[in-house]
Parts: structure tokens; sequence; C-alpha cells
């Protein structure tokens, strides 16, 4: 429990930035004794430019990402807010627990 709330926090302050990371997963998150960082920034964007909304759009660039984490609206090709970091999240650590469970496991990448 105390390692999911420390990713979770890691995930809060990228957010608090106005990013957000895109490819949320186990693999992304390095755990050195107490410490918890986030890694591989390839995905990653800026959510909010000052002044301007926070709106939801379709990428039409095709998924990108990795596709057992990946959250409902990037598999339908919306770009990525912080709620889809936090599912993919939540993604991760139903993987650690029983990895059968995750809901796309078994799918394609097509």
């Amino acid at each position: 429990m105390e390692l999911s709330l420390q990713m979770v926090d890691a995930l809060r302050e990228m957010h608090e930035v106005k990013y957000v990371h895109r490819d949320v997963k186990l693999e992304n998150f390095l755990i050195k004794g107490d410490t918890i960082k986030i890694i591989d920034f390839g995905l990653s964007s800026e959510f909010q430019k000052a002044g301007q909304p926070h709106v939801l759009h379709q990428t039409m660039g095709g998924f990108q990402g990795t596709l057992i984490f990946a959250s409902i609206n990037t598999l339908y090709d919306f770009n990525g807010f912080r709620r889809d970091d936090l599912e993919s999240l939540g993604y991760s650590i139903m993987f650690l627990i029983d990895k059968d469970k995750v809901p796309w496991r078994g799918l394609d990448n097509k």
C-alpha cells in the first residue's frame, strides 16, 4: 500500500508542474530505498499552457504507450490527462496484485 501511495505522490508532483507522463507503467518507476522517481519522459507533454483550457481532443496520431496499462481515453486516441496517468497507475497496481486481472491483457496492439 505504501508503495502505491508513493507512486501517486510522484505523479502528483509531475502534474503540479502541468505535465502528464502518458506512459505510466511499472518499468517507468525507479525505486531506491524509500525514494520513488518517475523515468522515461518520451511521451510526456505539457497538459495546460498558461491561459489555455485543458481540453480533451483526439490526437489522430495513433496509439502511443504500453497497451496493457493504457487508459480507456488513450485507447480511443484521445490526448492524455492527469486522470489517464492515474488510471494507468491503477492498472499497474492491478498487475502487481494479479497480472491476469488487467483488462487489456492479451489484446494485440492494432
